[in-house]
């Protein structure tokens, strides 16, 4: 099974060469996305919606090296010129306001298990015969990849390298598909 993880952008110029299954994840603030482009080759396409959110008790940034260049945009700098202009920032505080941006006011819908249960049960049922499963979400980096890495493990795609193409993927989300995949087949 081909496996293509876009964001919305890239999902909306795509035109599948092949029977493709989508998977599409709103955000409570996306009020609906435009429809793929037309082609006969879309099997199903089902939408889904939750936020880029997570438990309070969950750890998101658990992993997290603050000097990866990733962060220098989300944080606008590296850890080490963050630590010299405030020196009473702990590492911890500052993992605390990462964590903190999963508990946004304006993103209510969290994904839980019977959101994994239904994604994997509909691509279960609904995918019979596809050659080509997309999934995307506004930009590619965090939810998309968390379903689709499950997904990949979870219907053995047999899509190496994922985690390292994808080191932002949403663990929350990840972990919950798999648990539910396991509580589905047993596995």
């Amino acid at each position: 099974m081909e496996l293509l993880i876009k964001s919305l952008e890239e999902a909306m110029k795509h035109i599948p060469n092949k029977k493709t299954y989508a998977i599409r994840l709103e955000g409570s603030w996306d009020y609906g996305f435009d429809n793929l482009r037309e082609s006969d080759n879309w099997m199903q396409i089902k939408t889904y919606c939750f936020d880029d959110i997570w438990p309070r008790e969950w750890k998101e940034y658990s992993w997290v090296d603050l000097n990866d260049s990733y962060f220098n945009g989300t944080l606008a700098d590296s850890w080490e010129n963050l630590s010299k202009k405030y020196p009473l920032m702990t590492k911890q505080s500052l993992l605390g306001l990462l964590e903190s941006r999963g508990h946004a006011y304006d993103r209510v819908i969290l994904f839980e298990k019977s959101d994994a249960i239904k994604i994997i049960n509909d691509f279960d049922n609904l995918s019979k015969g596809a050659e080509a499963v997309l999934i995307h979400c506004k930009k590619g980096q965090n939810r998309s990849p968390a379903v689709g890495i499950a997904l990949n493990e979870i219907f053995n795609f047999g899509v190496e390298g994922l985690k390292e193409q994808y080191p932002y993927y949403r663990r929350y989300i990840y972990s919950t598909m798999l648990d539910a995949g396991k509580e589905i087949f047993g596995k």
